[in-house]
């Protein structure tokens, strides 16, 4: 049997059958398994490892791969989603709680993203409430992240550094 690994830290997932609810034996949240596991298990590992390593081109293209073997996987739309904005989980020192942390801010909220959209679409009432708390938490991330870029005075940066010197060395700027 296929251990399908916590899509938020890459631990090792205690199974609830019925529903397709796992709950991460390290990190403590509770994740939605994809319908289909047992068939794509691995590529959904990698993927959510690709991403967890913030290799989210690598990931948006594993995700892709399993969307075209199924286009109704609420799972890897999510996780499409999530490469989309760069988001990794990283724990709370003082909660022990696991915050996202978005790497790639776009103007559009995450809540309007054709893919949350659509994972939802796919997805069952109780993982659809996994996700839409999730999204939401997100959200607010990233509307922080967005006024506080508007309301800072804008800079042109330009960095220009010596690799080597006249001998071939490296340069301490280096």
């Amino acid at each position: 049997m296929q251990v399908f690994r916590c899509p938020i830290c890459g631990g090792e997932l205690e199974l609830y059958e019925k529903n397709h609810i796992g709950k991460c034996q390290y990190c403590g949240s509770t994740v939605a398994i994809p319908h289909n596991f047992e068939k794509i298990g691995n590529l959904f590992n990698r993927a959510n490892f690709l991403r967890q390593t913030n290799q989210f081109d690598k990931a948006i293209g594993v995700y892709e791969e399993i969307l075209k073997e199924d286009n109704e996987n609420s799972a890897a739309h999510f996780g499409l989603l999530l490469s989309n904005y760069g988001i990794e989980y990283v724990q709370d020192s003082k909660t022990r709680e696991m915050i996202p942390v978005c790497h790639r801010a776009k103007e559009k909220s995450i809540l309007q993203d054709p893919e949350y959209l659509k994972a939802l679409d796919c997805a069952d009432t109780t993982t659809k409430n996994i996700y839409t708390q999730d999204a939401e938490k997100i959200d607010k991330i990233l509307r922080k992240i967005i006024n506080a870029s508007r309301n800072q005075e804008q800079f042109e940066i330009f960095i220009s550094y010596r690799k080597t010197n006249e001998a071939g060395e490296r340069t301490e700027e280096s």
